[in-house]
């Protein structure tokens, strides 16, 4: 089969250290939605 390059397809393999970012960063901003939300008046 032809592998047709999209835009979900990697070309390559992400660092360990990118991986940790985009974890992190994921993380914090869950975090500060949640503490934002959590202050908020319902």
């Amino acid at each position: 089969m032809n592998a047709v390059p999209t835009p979900f397809s990697l070309a390559s393999v992400p660092s360990t250290a990118m991986v940790i970012y985009a974890g992190v960063y994921a993380l914090l901003a869950l975090g500060i939605a949640m503490f934002t939300f959590g202050k908020r008046d319902l």
